[in-house]
């Protein structure tokens, strides 16, 4: 089950712009902001809480009614084709102060596919602004950086993969975890400091909602009990440092920690996170009418310094190349490149089956369209994957309407397919579904 779970690994939502805010010293601090790929919402934006000399609680939230149904019938699930059937209510309190915050965000969620109900607390944090360079966040929060649009390179924090393919707002895909944020703020760098005191892994697929590809059975599997890793009881560190010189934005990025999916066989077969290291750096600015980024980075697999074991993943080289312009009016488009390269190869490749051997030279190619219309009540999103190493595909399109200030209307496809059962895509080909959302905001 490894190969299969480990594979969905590098779907990504994220990218940013800089820009400034004053703390309350009055200090002018750089800010990411949030290019969502949420087509209304920018909730993965750091909260901006300049400002706020109110000393009292504010709230706000919605009520998410949400069904998604499956395109074709997994007899491993069940006879069910509901893959999302769920009321979400979600609350978030703030309460501000001159130099410091406290925020909560939670969702109570009654899920009908798993007949359960379910508290997410997405965020409990206290931030503090102990100087004019400092800024400080503890508690549980939702983490994000790098360039990619649905493509991680760089950022180590966990994913709620789950939610992704079933059709979730984008928000969801980033899930939340308890961390120690320091930033640091001059004319000279800026500086990203994240401590986690336990890890926190992705949500990956465990056979609960959808099925996956198992190469030790050799077919399509859902266990029951559902599938779950040992989890090391270690901490993980994050750093990054980063500047807008004119008008390209620079960061460098460090990690230290593990798999964020469970990539790795101990002795007696049980699955876990191996140890992982990860140095990295990315550039984004204007390239002719549009905004262009790479990043790129080395991923350094602690425990497989030489790739001869299938036990662990290799060390592994990725990039990523993006590119967005707004190629009419409203019509925005958009293409990425990302590349996998395995270290290693070909001592790599001789214990594992052939016929699941990864490719050395893994590649996804993406490609958007998002046009907003009405004035900007109607989104309309076309998003898709595709690899010509795997020979599969992901055809994520939506549209989205805001009927007023508080009603919203969303609705999509998830198309998975490919030619090979084991491959990232392909595995999810009987999980393809349609789903709808509708929101009343507080």
């Amino acid at each position: 089950m490894i190969a299969a779970v480990a594979t969905i690994d590098y779907a990504s939502a994220r990218s940013y712009e800089s820009g400034t805010l004053k703390n309350n010293y009055g200090h002018k601090k750089q800010i990411e902001v949030s290019d969502s790929n949420s087509d209304w919402d920018d909730g993965w934006t750091d909260d901006s809480w300049d400002n706020q000399d109110s000393r009292f609680w504010k709230w706000s939230g919605y009520t998410e009614l949400a069904f998604g149904y499956r395109l074709q019938e997994d007899p491993l699930i069940g006879d069910s084709r509901n893959s999302l059937g769920e009321l979400r209510q979600q609350i978030e309190l703030t309460h501000s102060a001159i130099v410091w915050q406290f925020s909560a965000k939670a969702d109570l969620i009654a899920d009908s596919v798993t007949e359960e109900f379910e508290l997410d607390l997405r965020k409990a944090e206290f931030a503090w602004s102990p100087s004019p360079a400092w800024d400080l966040k503890l508690g549980s929060q939702v983490l994000t950086w790098g360039t990619g649009q649905y493509l991680f390179v760089n950022d180590l924090f966990p994913k709620d993969w789950q939610s992704f393919f079933a059709g979730r707002d984008d928000e969801y895909l980033k899930a939340p975890a308890i961390a120690l944020k320091a930033s640091y703020f001059s004319h000279r760098f800026n500086l990203d400091l994240v401590w986690l005191p336990e890890f926190t892994s992705d949500r990956y697929i465990t056979g609960e909602r959808f099925s996956f590809f198992s190469p030790d059975t050799n077919m399509q599997v859902a266990p029951e009990p559902h599938f779950d890793a040992d989890e090391p009881d270690n901490s993980e560190l994050a750093i990054r440092l980063f500047k807008t010189f004119d008008t390209i934005e620079a960061a460098i990025y460090g990690y230290r920690g593990y798999w964020k999916t469970p990539s790795g066989l101990d002795q007696v077969g049980t699955a876990y996170h191996p140890r992982l290291n990860v140095v990295g750096a990315s550039l984004r600015g204007p390239v002719s009418r549009g905004i262009g980024n790479v990043e790129m980075a080395w991923y350094d697999s602690k425990e497989e310094p030489g790739g001869n074991t299938a036990r662990t993943p290799t060390n592994q080289f990725r990039l990523l190349l993006g590119y967005e312009q707004e190629i009419a009016a409203r019509l925005t488009a958009a293409g990425q490149f990302y590349l996998e390269w395995l270290q290693d190869y070909e001592q790599l490749e001789q214990p594992r089956p052939s016929l699941y051997n990864s490719d050395e030279y893994r590649q996804v190619l993406t490609f958007s369209l998002r046009y907003r219309t009405l004035q900007d009540r109607l989104i309309l999103h076309w998003f898709s994957f595709y690899s010509p190493s795997d020979r599969d595909y992901f055809l994520k399109p939506s549209a989205h309407y805001r009927i007023n200030d508080h009603w919203q209307l969303t609705a999509g496809l998830n198309i998975f397919g490919g030619d090979s059962p084991h491959t990232t895509f392909a595995q999810m080909e009987k999980s393809s579904n349609s789903y709808v959302r509708v929101r009343y905001q507080y």
